[in-house]
């Protein structure tokens, strides 16, 4: 979280605040523009107060842990949440509304794979596994996804869309336009095809499997429930990929209108 810390930070100090110095801009209260990166400091680790969270650095919600450490990272994810909606309501203008989801867009790739999903390693696969907390019972790959979305915030049928076929719950979720499919692609194709769409989070639908994929930029993972529990591991160490000869794949972290979705929606 420290990069995506950084980037808001950074994009803090170069917002412009109302002219009218509205109470919603923090840099206000701390002289100005100069000192706004500890103003939105403030903000966030009073968030995370308001939701019952401790501050950065008294807790680790990072890492995989027990339920209570699950919840802090779900009142994390949604202090952040609410840093982004504050951000797009003081949005000036088009550009600036544009700008505030591009970095919203980051956040949500970041809040999953980083301070969400490494709860999930190591938690038991079943068929029929609906647990909603991890290492806490078995999970079903598509209850995984949906389960990681719903906790991030957004509003969706949680059970619905894990019962549903992987391109189904992919389309109702990720807009046409950051869906790709790749059929009878050997996986070493695919990989590389990944790699060329770039960095970010991406849902993919298997012949009878689900997940997360996480592209860094230079490395592809799938993050999966599988018979070997909930795991992150390369393209070519899992049976499940490999064997597939269909694959669809949606860009979750491209899409501009999921993540005013993610901002807009009661979730979390």
């Amino acid at each position: 979280m420290t990069a995506y810390r950084d980037m808001i930070e950074a994009g803090g100090s170069r917002g412009r605040s109302p002219s009218n110095g509205s109470i919603l801009d923090p840099s206000r209260a701390f002289g100005g523009r100069a000192s706004s990166r500890a103003a939105y400091a403030l903000a966030g680790v009073l968030a995370l107060l308001a939701c019952g969270c401790a501050p950065p650095g008294r807790s680790s919600v990072s890492g995989p842990g027990t339920a209570q450490k699950y919840g802090e990272a779900k009142c994390l994810v949604r202090a952040e949440r609410g840093k982004m909606r504050r951000r797009l309501a003081l949005a000036r203008n088009a550009a600036e509304k544009k700008r505030v989801l591009a970095q919203t867009r980051h956040a949500l790739r970041e809040l999953v794979v980083d301070t969400l999903i490494p709860h999930w390693y190591g938690t038991p696969w079943s068929f029929n596994g609906t647990t909603q907390t991890p290492r806490k019972g078995k999970i079903a790959c598509g209850y995984f996804v949906t389960t990681v979305l719903r906790d991030a915030g957004l509003d969706i049928d949680r059970v619905r869309l894990a019962r549903a076929p992987s391109e189904a719950m992919i389309r109702e979720l990720i807009g046409s336009e950051h869906i790709r499919r790749y059929s009878n692609w050997p996986v070493a194709d695919f990989r590389n095809a990944v790699l060329k769409w770039g960095a970010g989070l991406y849902i993919v639908g298997l012949d009878t499997h689900t997940g997360f994929v996480f592209c860094d930029g230079h490395r592809v993972f799938f993050i999966h429930s599988a018979a070997r529990g909930v795991v992150r591991q390369p393209f070519g160490e899992s049976p499940e990929m490999v064997a597939s000869r269909y694959r669809v794949l949606g860009k979750l972290s491209a899409d501009e209108a999921l993540a005013s979705k993610w901002l807009s929606d009661p979730g979390g």
